[in-house]
């Protein structure tokens, strides 16, 4: 799908190109929903000192030596110092927290997303799920909310309008074959490879066999060289795998729940 524009915007969800961060709203907001809390969801870090920290060193941890490691996470450090400067929302939230993500891959919220379980909006997602991704392969990937931010619109070549952040990294085709990673901001006239969903399995004999194979392995029983189940409730929907097989309806006694019974199966 190829980019026909790629524009700054100021629409809702967004932030003012011109606007700043106070001081004050700095202070209240630095200790919010967004840093790294316990199990419990209480605050592990409880003081911007421990923040700085964290983040600087999250960041200086792609350096190739421990020594440069420790000078840029120093400086970083320094510049963020007494709220000297406040890194966005994205940035406090993910550097140095454990979490594989990266600082700048931002969707306005009623951006759908494929997940395993459906097409959802980005904004209602948070915490780890498994989403596609490139290849057309499922990923885990990490959702928070972050605020307030400046978005761009990306105009598609079929009129589909994205928004993101201009530091969103897009999987874009190169002129000469195969495929890069781009920026919002640099975007403008770049090809996006499409992710096809990948197809739902067959529902063919080996399928079937395959249900049978779990059901049986899993609650089976073995008698004279044979292996029955026996399905109760909601379970006896699954009797409709045993096509073939032996099966009658059992039980309904004081010992024993009416379920269905399914004999003669092969041992697992």
């Amino acid at each position: 799908m190829t980019v026909s524009g790629a524009n700054p915007t100021t629409q809702p969800g967004g932030e003012d190109a011109g606007r700043g961060t106070a001081l004050e709203d700095a202070r209240q907001g630095l200790h919010g929903p967004l840093l790294p809390q316990d199990p419990d969801g209480r605050a592990i870090e409880h003081y911007p000192e421990q923040t700085w920290r964290r983040v600087a060193r999250g960041i200086a941890a792609i350096e190739r030596t421990p020594e440069a490691c420790r000078h840029w996470e120093d400086r970083f450090y320094t510049a963020m110092e007494g709220f000297k400067f406040v890194p966005g929302g994205r940035i406090l939230a993910g550097a140095g927290s454990g979490h594989e993500v990266t600082y700048y891959n931002c969707f306005q919220g009623d951006t759908p997303v494929h997940t395993r379980e459906g097409i959802v909006p980005i904004g209602s997602l948070s915490g780890e799920h498994d989403v596609l991704s490139e290849g057309g392969t499922y990923r885990t990937a990490f959702f928070q909310s972050y605020g307030y931010q400046r978005l761009w619109e990306i105009t598609l070549g079929n009129g589909t309008v994205i928004q993101a952040t201009g530091d969103h990294q897009w999987v874009a085709t190169k002129p000469k074959g195969g495929v890069e990673r781009v920026l919002t901001r640099d975007l403008k006239g770049r090809r996006i490879p499409i992710n096809a969903r990948p197809a739902r399995a067959r529902r063919d004999a080996d399928f079937a066999e395959g249900i049978r194979h779990g059901i049986v392995y899993g609650d089976g029983s073995m008698q004279y060289g044979k292996a029955h189940v026996c399905l109760f409730g909601e379970s006896e929907q699954l009797g409709r795998y045993f096509d073939g097989f032996t099966t009658r309806p059992a039980g309904g006694t004081t010992a024993t729940k009416a379920h269905l019974r399914v004999q003669s199966l092969p041992a697992v």
